[in-house]
Order: C-alpha cells, then structure tokens, then sequence
C-alpha cells in the first residue's frame, strides 16, 4: 500500500510537472520570440541603416566661392566662406548629398571687375565645379554674369543687390532683396507707414547710390512723396563738402525726412552735423548703413548722449530680434567656431549654399562625371523653387524665386535705438497669397500695391520674458510649472486678452496686466503668468537625459499678417547669440534645486506656424501662418532612470512604447511562478507603465 501511495505521489509529482512546465515553455519561447524580434528589427534596422546611409568616400560635389580674400574687403569674403562652409558642414555630418560630400572652393575676385571675370572664366572651364555662391559685390556679380551664362553655371549671390545682377540672366539667383525693391519701400515706409509727405535725399555719385535713388524718385513721385532736395556727393567727399550738405538740409526746415544713400564713413559725419544744427527732420538709410554695424559706431568722448544714430531707420537685410530658432542656432555655432558673431552677410551665403544643396538633394540621382548636365539640373532645380510649397527652408524662413531669379523675401526696417539695431515696431511685409486680399481689406488692412506684388502695414510687438521658477518636473504626464514674467511693448492697439498659450493644461488668459506704461505713443503691459504646460519628450532626449522646458504663445486671431512677435533681447539683457543665458538662469536659481535637474542653456526665439481658419468664411485658405513666441529652457536630469536605460538599449520604434509593456505582461500572464510572485511582477509592470 505504501508503494501504491508513493506511486501516486509520484504520479501526482508528475502531471503537476508536466501541467505547469507547458505554459511555462511556452512563455519563456514566447518571450524568447519577443526578444528576438525586437533584437532583430534592430538590427535590421541598423543593417538597412548601414546600407542606405551614404557612403561620404564618394567623389565630392565642388562649389565655389566668389569674394574678396585679400585686400581691404577681406574680412567680408572670409565672413562669407565660413557661413556657407557651416551649412556644408551640417549636410556632410548628415551623409552628404546621394552620397556624395559637398566641398567648398575659394576663387579671390578682390572686388574687382577684371578680377571677378577672370575668376568666373576659370570657374566656367572648371572640370569639377557645380555651381557658385558669390559674388560678394554687385560690381563683380554684373562682371561674372554674363560669364556664367556662357558656361552655363548657376550661380548665387548672397548679397549682390544691383537688379541687373540677375535680369536677363536665367543662371543668376540671389537669396537678398535688390535695390528696387528697397527703393520701393523705403519710399512706401516714409509715406504710408511714417505719413510723412516731403523728403530729401542725400546719395553718393556711385553706381548703387544711383541705382536706389532712381528708382525710389519714380516711386516717390509716383505715390505723391514730394523729393524737396537731392543732394549728391562725390565718392571720397572732404569736409567742406559735408558741411556744406549739413547746412543746406539745415536750412530747408518744410522737409520731414531725410534719406541717406551713403556709407558709413561718409554719413557718419554727416549725420553728426545735421544733430549740431539742430535738424529735427527723420533720418532714413539705406541698407549700406547696416553692413558695417553703423548704429554702433562709437561717438566722440565729448559727444553727450543719445548716441548720435538715435531714432534713425535703417534698412536691413537681418535684425538679429526677428532670428527663428534656425538662425540663433546658426548664431550661437558660427561665434562658437571663429569666437566673434556672424555678420549678416555670413547669415546670407550659408542661405545660398542652402538653395544649391537643396537643388542637388531634389535630383533623382548624381553623376559628378557630367558636370554639365549637373549644373543644367541644379538651374532647372532652382528656377523650381518659384513658390512657398516649392521652396528651400533657409535660416529665416522659405526661400523661393521670382521669375528674375530673385528671392521673394522682406527688407526690415530697423530703428537705431542705445546703439543697437531693434525692429522697427511697424514693418511692410509682401501679401503671401492674393486670395486674402479681400479679407484684409474687409477687415480695415491698409493694402500698397507695388504693380507686381503687395505689401501691408504689419504691427510688431516687442515681447520679453523673465523666469521666476520651473518647477514640478512630471516624467509621467509630461508637464512642468511655470512662474514667470511676460511683458509687451508695441505701438496702436493690441488685444493682448486674446494671446492664447497653447501648451497650458489649463487654459491661461491675460487679463489684468501688473505693470502699465503709457510714453511718447509707445504702450507697455507687463503680467505674471503662473501655470502647468506639457512638454514633449524624444527618443535623442530619453538617451541623453535632456528635456526641453517651453513656454510658446500665440495671438488668436491676429495672423502672422498683421502681428509679428519679436524678442525684447536689449531689455531682456541678451547677447545676439543669447550665449550665457543658461548661465545667467543658473545663477538666478530659476529650477528648484531639489528637482533632480540642472539647467543646461535657455533660448528665446520666434517662428511662423500655420493655423486653421476653422471654415471661416471670411477667408479662402483652409491656413493661415501665426506668428509664435518662444522661450525655451534645456533641463538635464542627472539620474538615469530605467527609461532612459530602455532608450540607450532598444531602438526607437520600441523604446518606452506599449508594445515593450504588452510584451512583458504577456511574458507574466503565461508563467506561473511569475504569478504567484505578485509582488515582484506588479513592481515589474509599474516600472514599464512609468516607462
């Protein structure tokens, strides 16, 4: 009997063996099979990855650079070269173009005529060469233009703004406004924006003067902006001959405003004698005016303040307080590099290398031993970018060209004001799609028509931002809180109630300012903003334990036609690449220290988003583009949790995902020992649910 009772025990022992070891292997193969698929899509995708990544060992795509590297503009051409050469960098770190690197060619034209027809002669004949970023004056683009035509190379000039640069000329493209243009608003600035109704111009005897002068007297005269005086000085004027401009612009006290066409070493005196004699007409420049920093030039030790470009206008290619966050990127590597801030000029050519880059990438395919069917596909490519649906996305937005070749882009108006450059708080900017005219004009917009293209009065708002505190860092639901403050200066009215905060859990509504100033037809509203947004997270940010922390508004109803944000960057006490703000974020402890997380650099930038109209009746277009502010903190965390663990280990289609936790519980549901082991596997899957 006893044996009988062992037997069946050890019957017992058996079945239980036999009943619980199926599942088991059935889980531990199911699991093995998870593992295994997971492993392999990885390394699938690493394989594919290893495959389709171009191979940088194939033969260089070459572009040349046309400019001045030596002699007195020097510094001008190297400022050039380095900016596109950052984009080339960017692109070849990413695996170049169809495989194959972009590399970058210097020619030195010195400015010159004769020199930069010898150097577009032996760009033409170049076995190797695809295309051209240069030149850098309009001189030697309008000697190189009709060589290239000749040889068929496309070519882009970064700041050549003659307008016989490109017409005529199917293989001549520029990235900037041209001189007609400028001219066209400067004249509609002075009348429609100023309301002024006389003005003078002082202009030098050279060919851009020249060029400018004529065709903002056609406007001028054409919207009935009475020209009281036309002043023309040589090209290298003494003295005698500036003051002698001061005093008869002095005695003229019926003129409202006075343009200067000049350089800077010539209207700085100028300008000076106009302030001795007590001129109180407004000042205007053209773009010239901003090449050189002008507004920052330093005054005499005896001079008071204000500085003595105070209050003037300056047309400018680039004002540093409308960068997006592209061009402070480009901002902060390009000091990083050379140790000292891009001229706009560097801003320009690292565009132009953009629409070259742009056009190879459009290409089905590459074959650098038909260098002249290259360069013809790289021209039809860029002739291409003729809209915004069609265009390169350059550091300040989309670059697209007009039937001449020229890029489709605005001419700010920039304010001297404590010896920097600021927008001016009002801009003309081009009506994008005709299709809103009547909207606009429903809706009271003042709409100039330039014969070929339309422009509107747009409102800019200086917008500052100062923060108190982030706290209350949640990885779960993916929010932080916020106490900062945010303040506006502007000009006309403004529906502030109406700015909205899109990323805000709940909805956040200024609407009782804690600071209001009312000077000289400027408005100031100041508000504390105290709230929880959401962020987002990635794969890149779970591997390297950073987050971004932003803070983004928008105006309701007031698109980008009509408001434009910009960053109050003086009064906010930033540098132009905003370097060092993590810094000072630091030492004004503005992330609680207990958090976990330390504060690894700060930004603040604006850029355009399109928006639905919501069916709006009143508008054609299903979108329309708002203008954003952003202000952004970058955290690190420094405990490496065990989703950052899945993050370094696990692809990104798998990382931190559903399917990993499915996975798991499956795993567990079908292995007894794991479900008797409650403890063990609830800890298991709260862990992956955090995850």
């Amino acid at each position: 009997m006893e044996d009988i009772g062992a037997l069946r025990k050890l019957s017992h022992w058996a079945s239980f063996r036999s009943r619980s070891r199926t599942p088991l292997f059935i889980a531990l193969g199911a699991g093995l099979l998870i593992i295994v698929a997971i492993l392999g899509s990885w390394g699938a995708g690493v394989l594919i990855d290893s495959f389709s990544t171009p191979s940088l060992k194939a033969e260089p795509i070459r572009i040349a650079v046309a400019n001045a590297f030596s002699g007195p503009n020097a510094a001008a051409g190297i400022a050039m070269l380095r900016g596109a050469q950052l984009l080339v960098d960017k692109i070849n770190a990413e695996g170049g173009v169809h495989g194959h690197p972009l590399a970058l060619q210097p020619f030195d034209d010195v400015r010159n005529a004769q020199q930069a027809e010898r150097v577009a002669e032996q760009i033409g004949l170049s076995p190797d060469i695809v295309a051209v970023i240069g030149h850098g004056s309009s001189t030697a683009s309008r000697a190189a233009g009709p060589l290239y035509r000749l040889y068929k190379v496309p070519a882009v000039t970064p700041t050549s703004t003659n307008p016989n640069v490109t017409q005529f000329n199917p293989w001549y493209f520029r990235v900037i406004f041209n001189d007609d243009l400028q001219a066209n608003i400067l004249a509609h600035y002075i009348k429609s924006v100023l309301n002024f109704r006389s003005v003078a111009v002082v202009r030098l005897a050279d060919t851009y003067a020249a060029t400018l002068n004529r065709t903002f007297e056609f406007t001028a005269d054409a919207i009935g902006l009475r020209v009281r005086t036309s002043i023309v000085l040589s090209e290298q004027p003494q003295p005698e001959e500036i003051d002698q401009a001061a005093s008869l612009l002095a005695a003229d006290n019926k003129t409202q405003a006075i343009l200067l066409i000049l350089r800077p070493s010539q209207a700085k005196p100028l300008v000076q004698a106009l302030r001795q004699r007590g001129v109180t007409a407004q000042l205007l420049g053209s773009d010239s005016l901003a090449l050189a920093g002008f507004s920052a030039e330093p005054t005499a030790d005896r001079e008071p303040p204000p500085h003595f470009t105070e209050g003037m206008y300056i047309a400018a290619p680039f004002i540093p307080d409308t960068a997006t966050a592209a061009a402070r990127q480009f901002i902060r590597d390009y000091a990083a590099i050379y140790q000292e801030n891009p001229v706009w000029s560097a801003i320009y050519a690292y565009d132009s290398a953009r629409v070259i880059a742009e056009a190879l990438r459009r290409l089905p395919a590459i074959d650098v031993a038909d260098i002249p069917g290259l360069r013809q596909a790289v021209r039809e490519q860029l002739a291409a970018m003729d809209s915004p649906a069609h265009a390169a996305l350059g550091l300040m937005g989309p670059l697209y060209f007009d039937a001449e070749g020229d890029v489709i882009r605005p001419v700010y108006i920039a304010r001297a004001k404590n010896g920097h450059v600021t927008p001016a708080t009002r801009q003309l900017q081009f009506v994008q799609d005709p299709e809103q005219i009547s909207a606009l004009r429903a809706q009271g917009e003042n709409i100039i028509d330039l014969g070929d293209s339309l422009l509107q009065i747009v409102q800019v708002v200086y917008t500052g931002l100062h923060w108190n505190k982030l706290y209350a860092i949640d990885g779960k639901t993916r929010t932080f809180a916020v106490d900062v403050d945010v303040w506006f200066r502007y000009s006309g009215a403004l529906d502030i109630e109406n700015i909205v905060f899109p990323d805000a859990v709940t909805p956040i509504r200024l609407a009782k300012p804690s600071v209001t100033r009312d000077l000289f037809g400027e408005h100031y509203r100041a508000f504390r903003v105290q709230g929880t947004f959401h962020y987002i997270t990635t794969h890149r940010n779970l591997i390297d334990g950073n987050e971004d922390f932003t803070l983004q508004f928008h105006h309701a109803h007031l698109d980008h036609n009509r408001l434009v944000f910009v960053t109050d960057s003086q009064n906010m006490g930033l540098s132009e690449g905003h370097r060092g703000w993590g810094q000072i974020l630091r030492a004004e402890q503005v992330l609680v220290a207990d958090s976990g997380w330390v504060i690894k650099d700060g930004t603040v930038y604006q850029e355009i988003h399109n928006r639905s109209t919501l069916g709006d009746p009143l508008f054609r277009r299903i979108a329309l583009p708002y203008s954003h502010f952003y202000a952004r903190i970058q955290g690190h965390q420094a405990e490496v949790s065990l989703q950052r663990q899945l993050a370094r280990i696990l692809p990104d289609q798998f990382s931190g995902s559903w399917f990993t936790f499915f996975s798991i519980l499956f795993f567990v549901s079908w292995t007894p020992w794991l479900q008797r082991r409650v403890p063990v596997s609830m800890v298991l899957l709260r862990l992956l649910a955090s995850a």
